[in-house]
Order: C-alpha cells, then sequence, then structure tokens
C-alpha cells in the first residue's frame, strides 16, 4: 500500500507511492488532530474523505519514522504562501504531497524545499485550450507538431510545470505558461521569479500514471 519510489536524480529526495484506498482499508485513518477533522469534514463524498484521511496518516507516520519520534509528535500546518509544512519538530524536513484519484505521491527532502505532482491518466476534455493557457509558446510549438500521445504528453508536463511550483511554494500564483520545464523525461534546471530549480519526470510502475518532482535549490546548490 507503500511503497518507496525511486527518484531516478538526486539521492537526497525519498519518494512514496501510496494505495490510498488500501490504506483506508486495513488502517485506523481517524483524523489525528482538528485540522484533518476540519478538512475530512468537508468533502461531500465519503471516498475522498477516507482517502484523505489515509494520505495524512501515512505522510505522519512517513515523517515520523524519517525523523525518529512518535506519530503524535508530528505536527503539521501550512507555511504563509498556505503549503503544508512541518510545524514540529520544526524545521527538520521537507516534504510535499500530491492525490490524484486513489494515488499518492509523497516527498521528503532534509536538503531543500520539495514540489512533486502525480496525475492519473484520463480524458483530459478540450485538451487544445489546456494547451494554450498552460504552455509556454516554444511548449506550444511543439504540441502543436504532435501527431500521437498529446494527451499524455501534456500531462507529463503538467506535472512538471506543478511539482515546480509546488517546490518554490508559488502555487498557481504564477501562470504555467511564463515559464518553459519541456515535456521530460529529462532533469531540467531553471530559474523562475528569481528561484533556481531543478524538475524531472518520474517513471512510476503504473504506465497511466504521470509524475514529476522537483527541488527548489539554494544558489550555487547542485546535485550531487
Amino acid at each position: 500500500m507503500v511503497r518507496s519510489v525511486h527518484a531516478g536524480q538526486p539521492a537526497e529526495v525519498a519518494l512514496f507511492a501510496v494505495d490510498l484506498d488500501g490504506v483506508a482499508r486495513e488502517a485506523d485513518c481517524g483524523p489525528r488532530d482538528a485540522r484533518d477533522a476540519d478538512r475530512a469534514a468537508r468533502f461531500r463524498f465519503d471516498v475522498h474523505r477516507r482517502r484523505y484521511l489515509a494520505g495524512r496518516l501515512v505522510l505522519r507516520r512517513l515523517l515520523a519514522d524519517a525523523l525518529g519520534v512518535r506519530l503524535e509528535a508530528v505536527l503539521l500546518g501550512e507555511d504563509a504562501g498556505g503549503k503544508p509544512c512541518l510545524v514540529e519538530p520544526a524545521g527538520a524536513l521537507h516534504f510535499n504531497v500530491s492525490h490524484s484519484g486513489g494515488a499518492a505521491l509523497i516527498a521528503l527532502s532534509d536538503c531543500a524545499p520539495v514540489g512533486v505532482d502525480i496525475e492519473v491518466g484520463g480524458e483530459l476534455g478540450d485538451a487544445d485550450l489546456l494547451a494554450g493557457e498552460c504552455l509556454s509558446a516554444t511548449e506550444l510549438e511543439a504540441w502543436r507538431d504532435m501527431l500521437a500521445g498529446r494527451e499524455r504528453r501534456f500531462l507529463d508536463l503538467w506535472t512538471r510545470k506543478e511539482a515546480l511550483l509546488k517546490a518554490i511554494g508559488l502555487g498557481l500564483g504564477i501562470s504555467p505558461s511564463s515559464f518553459s520545464t519541456g515535456f521530460g523525461p529529462e532533469p531540467v534546471s531553471l530559474v523562475v521569479q528569481g528561484l533556481p530549480v531543478d524538475v524531472w519526470s518520474l517513471a512510476l510502475d503504473d504506465p497511466g500514471h504521470a509524475a514529476a518532482v522537483a527541488l527548489h535549490r539554494a544558489r550555487g546548490q547542485g546535485p550531487d
């Protein structure tokens, strides 16, 4: 239900793929604090509530194991930009989480802010409209030249952009069309809003899942 995923680039990122429905069936996923209880209560459908609480439980367990503390000692919150963060033990570890359907991806790093995104493949709706809103001019030109596999290539690119924006803490505060990550899967280093970041695609066991991870490195810091 929880398995380690090879990061594919720097060793300082630990990645875990999670079967949320499996965790919800097998574990006691009751809310661990008032924040989790309040958020869970907002979901309209029980399946989404169960998946959310399962993800929170796995995240707490992974953080507790990585830090060598009890599960109850892990206190989660949000930073000024609304990005989930570790409140206690303070400043000990960076993490990020992404959910799509019954799948989740969790990233931990002890060296730099990290962002991750996973998307379960499916119909995109108006893919051309989405591409026009999310792709840079260079990416859009490449997209228009594609003859096959365009929806999957879009998901590959979208996960790279989402992971990057989460790593630098901007979310969708800036337009994803304002920078280029390329369609991957090769790693890319770039500067967005003055912030240096590395981003790369992941190869997961399920070929229907697209995923990417990003690290927001301090200037002058590079991969080992």
